[in-house]
C-alpha cells in the first residue's frame, strides 16, 4: 500500500465497461451468429422480479416465458443495443426450445446466474417474510 493508485475510485468503477459479451453461432439459424450480453445488476433484479409471483404469503416461480424474458434482455446488436423489446417475448418464445435454452445458458453464465439461483430466489423471498413457505411451479 505504497500509494492509493491500486484502489479504484467510485468514478473509475462507474466508468468501467464490465459487461461481458459473447458471440454464439446458432446452427439452426443458418449458422449465423448472435451476440449475448451479460445483465447489469439492475436488469438481473428486474428479470428475477418478473419470474416471481407473490400470492398472499407464498412465493411462486413463474417459469412461463422465463427463457424468452431472459433472452430479450441479453440478445444485443454490435452496439450492445437490445435486438428485441418486451413486446416480443411471446414471439421469441415461439422459437426452438433447444436453441433458446442453449442461448439462455450463455446469458445466465455471463450474468452471474447459475442453476441454483431460482431456489435461492425463493429462499430470499421466504426470508423476507418469515413463516412463509415458498412454492415452486415447474
Amino acid at each position: 500500500m505504497e500509494n492509493g493508485s491500486e484502489f479504484l475510485t467510485a468514478s473509475e468503477i462507474l466508468g468501467m465497461d464490465d459487461l461481458p459479451v459473447e458471440e454464439v453461432i446458432v446452427p439452426e439459424w443458418k449458422n449465423r451468429k448472435v451476440l449475448i450480453c451479460g445483465l447489469t445488476a439492475a436488469a438481473k433484479n428486474a428479470y428475477q422480479a418478473s419470474i416471481v409471483e407473490i400470492q398472499g404469503k407464498n412465493r411462486k416461480l413463474k417459469l412461463e416465458h422465463s427463457t424468452a424474458k431472459l433472452l430479450v434482455r441479453c440478445l444485443v446488436d454490435q452496439k450492445r443495443q437490445p435486438l428485441f423489446t418486451e413486446t416480443q417475448i411471446l414471439q421469441l418464445g415461439a422459437k426452438s426450445a433447444a436453441v433458446l435454452e442453449r442461448l439462455a445458458k450463455v446469458a445466465s453464465r455471463l450474468s452471474g446466474m447459475d442453476e441454483d439461483d431460482n431456489e435461492q430466489l425463493l429462499k430470499n423471498s421466504e426470508a423476507a417474510q418469515s413463516g412463509d413457505s415458498p412454492t415452486v411451479s415447474l
